[in-house]
């Protein structure tokens, strides 16, 4: 842990002085947040008291050695944990103005830059990675996020076991869900927007499944994360940060980070770009992200042709479990499928069908069947009555009537 605690403060300098422009510190949890409408001033503080803030914080004594602690933690005493609940570093870095990244939150810090942008841009990414030989309890989930005390942790190795297979089933739900509609969004928006399916990076669909994927998992106040984003940086170097996609994405990912803020006590450090030479470690990372689709993408007109997984786990891990809407079930040796079942609706008492390979797609076979046949005799029955009027017009009159007939006539 104190390996963990020397690389981190070792790497924050590099973080907080990558540009002349001012990071950011959001706390979203507990005394420490603000909104947007409270008049109280912000606070400014340099990077050497932002080490000493984070250190008390995420409980660093490494970095409490750092200038005058006692005098600066005196004035600024970190907010209490929210008991039961774990908590969340997370760097967002790129953000196109990172003092105003959450609609209705303050930052609590204002971090001076007063260095040259540096071409050291080391990240928290690799913090697992790179301390897994020295044996510390640090533990590297994915490329994107680490624990920083890995003890009693399996519920978050389970959770994120085998991510970039999950990944494409996670992003898909978040699309169809309605929840990230660009006017739920954005209000007033007036762009061509209208969902997650306009962006295309694979950094930006990445971090937020992570988001996503986290806020599902139960906290138990013991551990604590590290989360970085790259993926604002990435969208800004592609489509510029003054497009409707890339505030649309922003504004996501900010929404997507406060509601991490129910279930987490969540700071935020906002870094604005470093000016740093980054471009081959994202496109680098964005092409495993690219094969990570294709391969998820490619099992999944596999399953739909009828083929199959390998295994109960390949089969769960590729469907999210089918969508809760069935379950994996072996078809034949080394062959799992996702198999079907109805859900029925109490409130509404609708019973729907699921069809696909991960029993996503509701099947409307059955009502499209009953309109079909129910249209069809409907028009057999019309048209029969037009021809069977017809034929009684057509007839002549009998005897009769007819002689009646041709006596008015007369």
């Amino acid at each position: 842990m104190k390996l963990l605690n020397v690389y981190c403060l070792a790497l924050l300098p590099c973080a907080l002085a990558a540009s002349g422009r001012h990071a950011n510190i959001f706390e979203l949890n507990g005394k420490g947040y603000s909104y947007m409408d409270d008049q109280k001033e912000v606070a400014a503080i340099d990077q050497k008291e932002a080490l000493v803030y984070l250190g008390e914080k995420f409980n660093i004594p490494e970095a409490i050695e750092l200038g005058d602690a006692a005098e600066f933690l005196n004035t600024y005493m970190p907010a209490e944990r929210v008991p039961d609940r774990d908590s969340v570093l997370i760097f967002v870095k790129g953000a196109a103005n990172p003092d105003k990244l959450f609609e209705n939150f303050k930052p609590s810090f204002t971090v001076k830059g007063h260095q040259a942008a540096q071409e050291s841009d080391e990240s928290f990414t690799h913090i697992a990675s790179k301390l897994s030989d020295a044996q510390s309890n640090a533990r590297r989930l994915t490329q994107e996020i680490g624990l920083m005390n890995f003890e009693g942790s399996s519920a978050f190795v389970n959770h994120f076991a085998d991510f970039e297979q999950k990944l494409v089933g996670i992003w898909e739900r978040a699309r169809r869900s309605g929840a990230y509609k660009s006017r739920h969004i954005i209000e007033g928006d007036s762009s061509h927007i209208s969902d997650l399916s306009v962006i295309n990076d694979k950094l930006y669909r990445n971090e937020l499944s992570h988001l996503l994927h986290l806020q599902s998992l139960k906290t138990t106040g013991e551990h604590a994360l590290i989360l970085t984003l790259n993926s604002l940086r990435s969208l800004r170097n592609k489509v510029g940060s003054s497009s409707a996609t890339y505030q649309y994405a922003e504004k996501v990912l900010s929404k997507s980070i406060a509601e991490l803020s129910r279930t987490y006590d969540v700071t935020v450090l906002a870094l604005p770009d470093s000016g740093a030479s980054v471009e081959q470690k994202l496109h680098r990372r964005e092409n495993e992200l690219n094969k990570a689709f294709q391969k998820t993408a490619s099992r999944g007109v596999a399953a739909s042709s009828n083929s199959c997984f390998d295994s109960e786990e390949a089969c769960q891990v590729s469907t999210s479990n089918c969508n809760s809407h069935g379950v994996c079930s072996k078809v034949k040796d080394k062959c799992w499928s996702c198999m079907c079942s109805a859900t029925h609706n109490k409130t509404t008492s609708k019973t729907t069908t699921w069809s696909g390979f991960d029993c996503g797609k509701k099947d409307i076979s059955s009502e499209a069947n009953l309109f079909l046949w129910t249209s069809l005799v409907l028009a057999v029955i019309t048209i029969g009555g037009i021809k069977l009027l017809k034929s009684i017009g057509d007839e002549p009159l009998t005897g009769v009537l007819d002689s009646n007939s041709g006596q008015k006539k007369a």
